[in-house]
């Protein structure tokens, strides 16, 4: 019996509009959502309209079978660094006998972890998708039992290592550091522009909302609050957290690449914990003493691509909030329109991130980038007056704190990234012919 069937959620049909998340019955996102412009939601199956029903199923397995995949795919590393130490010479393996057996007992370990979250028959990842992939609609539980153990690729590897970091972002202990640099200020802002009695009428924004986390907290502090998330892997992650889980698991999780193991002494961590999630639970978290409400009464969800979207809503929203998002653009200047089109005149946008720029060393995408100046410029020339810009404290990033998170300490790693965020503050004064 699979946790699909057990977890009780089934599939639900839903309007092309926002779905509650508090509520698992209306979470479920419908197929691949068709918009008013034509196009599918690119967040569920990452392809056009004109793609066949083939290519979506195609797509939406290839990310299930990747949560199944990663455990043995981690086993299969872990065996090809044995294989190679194999291949030394005695001398060499005599030298590093000690080191090697303990790494690769501690790495052992870390799968085993990631294998025995209390069912002894689905790893924490088989458990992620098996209460989520509801949340791709019908196509995601077609591919969920048509599962047949194939592999996945190395890159499908690096998305869930991806999501893994954000986990450790979002809703850790070990990320409140980075949270507390990124989404502080814009908390903080939010906090100070709206009064508490006019906040459920204000119309809050987040886009790239990743697993939701800032979503979630603008929705405690009582604003009416549309998280738009484009990625399949956050999307299950996030339904999971939000719709899924009511208690404070014991559930502990570790991402294993051990490609990057750079430490300055000693093997991989003996007394150090894995990281914990969530570290809260958020269907029973309500508002900051504003009133007795769920946050999830305000909060909802859409999935896919911010420029694919939100047709018919222009001027609807007081506030955008992009938190590391405008670097995912091809051409942030579209971003940019965007976001003048959905404010209404006199409401606010409020960023906060570095400048990667994700399709910077893509082949063939066009990527557009501009420095943190230009695009303040820009942002001036697009009907918006700038009343705040700062630039943050470098920051750890909260994943590679640990490295990679192979539950390496700070103190041990010769690998860190750190990120000066831009911040700032502009209002619509005027909207885009």
């Amino acid at each position: 019996m699979n946790s699909l069937q057990m977890s009780g959620t089934s599939p639900t049909t839903l309007s092309h509009d926002t779905h509650h998340i508090g509520d698992a019955q209306e979470m479920i996102i419908e197929n691949v959502i068709c918009f008013q412009d034509g196009t599918t939601s690119s967040g569920v199956a990452q392809c056009c309209s004109n793609h066949s029903r083939d290519e979506e199923l195609e797509h939406v397995r290839s990310v299930v079978d990747s949560f199944f995949y990663y455990n043995q795919f981690q086993r299969r590393k872990l065996c090809d660094k044995v294989t190679q130490f194999q291949t030394l010479s005695d001398a060499h393996k005599k030298l590093l006998e000690p080191f090697h057996s303990e790494h690769t007992r501690q790495l052992m370990k870390c799968i085993e972890n990631n294998q025995s979250h209390g069912d002894p028959f689905f790893s924490v990842l088989e458990m992620l998708i098996c209460e989520g992939a509801s949340a791709l609609g019908p196509l995601g539980e077609r591919a969920f039992y048509a599962h047949d153990g194939r592999s996945a690729s190395p890159d499908l590897m690096s998305k869930i290592n991806s999501t893994l970091k954000q986990i450790v972002r979002e809703w850790s202990t070990e990320g409140k550091s980075e949270r507390d640099v990124t989404f502080g200020p814009i908390l903080k802002e939010l906090e100070t522009r709206f009064p508490d009695d006019s906040r459920e009428k204000q119309r809050i924004l987040v886009p790239g909302s990743g697993l939701s986390r800032l979503a979630w907290e603008i929705s405690c502090m009582g604003f009416t609050t549309v998280a738009c998330e484009f990625s399949s892997y956050m999307l299950i992650v996030s339904f999971v957290l939000l719709n899924i889980i009511s208690e404070v698991r014991k559930t502990s999780l570790l991402s294993i690449r051990t490609s990057q193991l750079r430490v300055i002494r000693g093997v991989i961590q003996i007394e150090f914990d894995p990281f914990r999630f969530p570290i809260c639970v958020p269907q029973r978290r309500v508002g900051y003493g504003i009133r007795d409400i769920a946050s999830s009464e305000l909060m909802s969800m859409r999935p896919g691509n911010f420029m694919s979207m939100f047709d018919g809503e222009d001027g609807k929203y007081s506030a955008v909030v992009t938190a590391w998002f405008i670097d995912t653009a091809h051409n942030v200047i579209d971003y940019i329109e965007q976001i003048n089109r959905l404010l209404e005149v006199g409401g606010v946008w409020i960023n906060s991130g570095p400048l990667t720029y994700h399709f910077s060393d893509t082949p063939e995408e066009l990527s557009i980038e501009l420095p943190f100046e230009e695009i303040l410029r820009i942002v001036t020339l697009r009907g918006f007056r700038i009343e705040k810009e700062s630039r943050s404290e470098p920051s750890l990033y909260a994943a590679d704190k640990r490295l990679t998170t192979t539950v390496i300490s700070t103190s041990r790693s010769m690998l860190r990234y750190t990120y000066e965020c831009g911040f700032f503050v502009a209002v619509k004064e005027s909207s885009l012919e």
